[in-house]
């Protein structure tokens, strides 16, 4: 006999009571209480509307704790009030139970006897008032979870939006400690299915908090005993638009800008304007974006931003702000290493840097070019092997900053050389999907790639370590992981690991066959 409706469920309210002292005299009990009958039984059809459910456990039980454990599905639909006594537990509709409604009571493990002893497992009671209970089942899982996340998974009767569904629930469930989640004894009709990551621990969405977890199927309809496989994709970063919060004149030259959100790395320098003029390059810091551009001259300009994305696509704009010019006064020029670069500081606007390498028995020469304004980059000449040592630096004076007398400096580096990297071979002799994306994400890298047609699928250039690979199918063809849309609905391409712990060698090819589980 089933005795449960949700699966995966461990708490469905914080169980935050305290613990009441225990009586006093004879040996310490710590026996945890156990639910010996229920009455209607297990599953009743046809319970009469005034009916009430009792409840009997082995041991007297806090009050407090079973008022704080208790849940009823669907939710919003019936009001209850609930009797305590000693070791019995009625649960009575204030009006009646309504008609033909399939009811599930849910009492977690913060449910306590009065030495403190918790229930070993959760009861889920599930009783009808019409002829029989449905069969129908929703399961799935969340793939791209992360380990600290409370995903709360809502069904709710009709057709609504996902950030809204949580205002409109029928069914609530918790994932398990693997992403899966299940909802049985679904009666049919119409439900829409979404989630949230419930950072806040309100049980509702917080969008400046909780992230959305997006299904493939917005939209279910039950029918008799159907089973239906639905995963869903956290979707991290919520769906608010970003703020702009402040801008800075680091330089004559260079402006840097900070946001609510990661900007698209989809944005063109195009979007940004100095002065009504466009910016030279700009760079994406996580949050805060560095634009680089002609040198200003007055002691205030303005910058325009006529629309800006973030990493979801989410639009906002148009953003404008006056700053006043940071003049750069110091008589030296500093110099400094940082992820493989040369950076200057204030920067320069030089195609080449020619530097002097110092390390144990060799002294040379070496070509740097610029990657950004002030960065500058070793050549191919640097990159056969490993660098530790001191590079001289002496920079031609700029007329852009007449105030430095003197720009040489020696700096401590220790430059890695891209030969440790290796390459990884996957070979792929069928796909699920008529153009499938794969992802290598550890922690020295994360590299990605779409393939048309079955064959081979080469990673080059894949830092030495330790990855796993994980697949999605890119079903719009634009060779890019879509993470779906609210309104009008647009399912997530979930990416699921294909394969764990995959050692890449630097200066080696790794070779693997890749097969696919079904769906």
């Amino acid at each position: 006999m089933r005795k449960y409706i949700f699966f995966g469920i461990a708490l469905w309210i914080l169980a935050g009571c305290a613990a009441q002292a225990p009586p006093g005299g004879g040996p310490e009990d710590k026996t945890p209480p156990e639910l010996i009958s229920v009455e209607p039984s297990w599953e009743s059809t046809q319970v009469p509307a005034n009916q009430s459910i009792t409840l009997t456990f082995s041991e007297n039980l806090s009050p407090a704790s079973v008022r704080t454990s208790f849940m009823l599905f669907p939710l919003n639909k019936t009001e209850t009030r609930m009797k305590i006594r000693r070791n019995r537990v009625r649960v009575i509709p204030v009006d009646h139970w309504e008609d033909s409604t399939v009811y599930t009571l849910v009492f977690n493990r913060s449910i306590q006897d009065l030495r403190g002893n918790h229930l070993e497992e959760g009861i889920f009671y599930t009783f009808t008032t019409g002829e029989e209970i449905p069969e129908g089942e929703i399961s799935g899982q969340v793939p791209n979870f992360g380990k600290k996340d409370r995903i709360l998974i809502g069904l709710a009767t009709g057709e609504w939006r996902p950030d809204s569904l949580f205002n409109h629930l029928s069914y609530l469930t918790e994932t398990d400690h693997e992403g899966f989640y299940r909802f049985q004894a679904v009666p049919t009709g119409l439900y829409t299915l979404s989630g949230i990551v419930d950072h806040d621990q309100s049980k509702s969405y917080s969008p400046g908090f909780d992230d959305l977890v997006l299904p493939e199927s917005l939209l279910v309809a039950m029918k008799d005993s159907a089973k239906h496989r639905i995963d869903l994709a956290v979707v991290r970063g919520n769906f608010i638009p970003m703020k702009y919060i402040s801008g800075k004149n680091l330089y004559p030259s260079v402006t840097e800008l900070k946001f609510t959100k990661v900007p698209s790395s989809q944005t063109m320098k195009s979007a940004f304007v100095i002065n009504d003029f466009p910016v030279d390059t700009f760079q994406i810091l996580g949050k805060d974006i560095r634009l680089y551009h002609r040198m200003i001259t007055d002691s205030l300009y303005r910058f325009h931003i006529n629309l800006l994305s973030d990493t979801l696509g989410v639009s906002a704009g148009p953003f404008s702000d006056t700053l006043a010019v940071q003049t750069f006064t110091d008589t030296l020029g500093r110099v400094r290493w940082q992820d493989n670069c040369l950076v200057l500081e204030p920067p320069v606007d030089l195609d080449t840097l020619m530097v002097t390498a110092f390390s144990s028995g060799d002294t040379s020469r070496r070509k740097m070019h610029a990657l950004l304004p002030g960065h500058f980059e070793p050549d191919d000449s640097w990159k056969g092997k490993d660098f530790n040592g001191r590079l001289a630096v002496t920079v031609p004076l700029p007329e852009a900053y007449p105030t430095i007398l003197k720009w040489t400096d020696t700096v401590t580096v220790r430059y890695i050389a891209e030969s440790d990297s290796g390459r990884f071979i996957c070979r792929v002799p069928d796909m699920p999907d008529k153009q499938v994306g794969f992802i290598l994400t550890g922690k020295n890298g994360r590299y990605k790639k779409v393939i048309t047609t079955p064959g081979t699928c080469i990673f080059e250039n894949v830092f030495a370590g330790e990855y796993s690979l994980w697949y999605y199918p890119d079903r719009n063809h634009n060779n890019r992981q879509d993470h779906g849309w609210l309104w009008p609905y647009k399912a997530p391409e979930i990416a699921r690991p294909l394969v764990e712990e995959i050692q890449i060698r630097a200066r080696w090819d790794t070779e693997m066959d890749l097969h696919f589980e079904d769906e």
